[in-house]
């Protein structure tokens, strides 16, 4: 997936531009690339920090 952001203030995670998965058919890299192109978000999840183990 690659970033597109329509809202000028989103600003993006690092410099991350493009994110592959280890597997093609893997169901949560919708929510994964959204965490890395917009984690200030998800700022308020209490299992951020889990999920970012999970990368």
């Amino acid at each position: 997936m690659q970033t597109f952001y329509i809202d000028k203030k989103v600003r993006p995670t690092a410099k991350i531009e493009t994110v592959v998965t280890a597997a093609p058919d893997d169901p949560n890299i919708l929510l994964k690339s959204t965490i890395a192109f917009y984690i200030e978000f998800f700022k308020r999840c209490p299992t951020l920090t889990k999920v970012n183990r999970s990368f």
